[in-house]
């Protein structure tokens, strides 16, 4: 029960956070798995390319490091160019419900991000998804709060994507995300998880 409304907690503040915004400035990043962390003592690396759809500067890549600190606890770790600035952010997530056949799983993280030039500040997710037998199905929202510039309006993005994997220690994701308030941060990304 305690899980529970730790989960309502999180979605309430995610959502009168998207009812209060007015535009966004930045771009959204991403979210990149499913809506499950990794086993204490596991980790991952991954890569992704990113292509968003109205901007100039319309390329990212970026490296992701997964870490299983704890049962339901996660440490994340993301390096390299979004919308050729450079890019670095932290986290921690937390797996409120666990996602498989038939279960839905619940995930939420928090941490911050620079995108040098576009702007720095926390970053918020709330991710829902379901592990079928060949493949996982994950969405949510994904916040963030910038606070350099300060003037800069947060960024909310509804976030959907599959995780396939195709061989024991490796999986195929692809990602949209549907920017609610800056256009020019919609996007779509894929690339590949290696697992260790």
């Amino acid at each position: 029960m305690k899980q529970f409304f730790c989960a309502l907690f999180a979605v309430a503040v995610l959502q009168a956070n998207v009812l209060a915004g007015d535009g966004g400035q930045a771009s959204s990043g991403g979210y990149f798995g499913p809506a499950a962390v990794m086993k204490q003592g596991a980790f991952l690396i991954g890569a992704e390319g990113q292509y968003y759809m109205k901007d100039d500067k319309a390329f990212g890549v970026l490296g992701h490091v997964r870490y299983g600190l704890a049962p339901r606890f996660e440490l994340n770790g993301d390096l390299g160019f979004n919308r050729g600035e450079p890019y670095f952010g932290g986290s921690v997530e937390y797996q409120v419900f666990y996602d498989g056949p038939g279960a839905v799983g619940l995930t939420v993280r928090g941490g911050g991000f620079s995108n040098s030039d576009a702007g720095s500040g926390l970053d918020f997710s709330g991710m829902i998804g379901n592990r079928f037998s060949t493949f996982s199905l994950y969405g949510g929202l994904n916040m963030k709060v910038l606070l350099d510039p300060s003037n800069a309006d947060n960024v909310y993005t509804l976030v959907g994507g599959i995780h396939i994997p195709f061989k024991a220690k490796v999986a195929f994701v692809g990602e949209v995300g549907a920017n609610i308030n800056d256009q020019n941060a919609s996007y779509f990304s894929g690339g590949v998880l290696f697992y260790f």
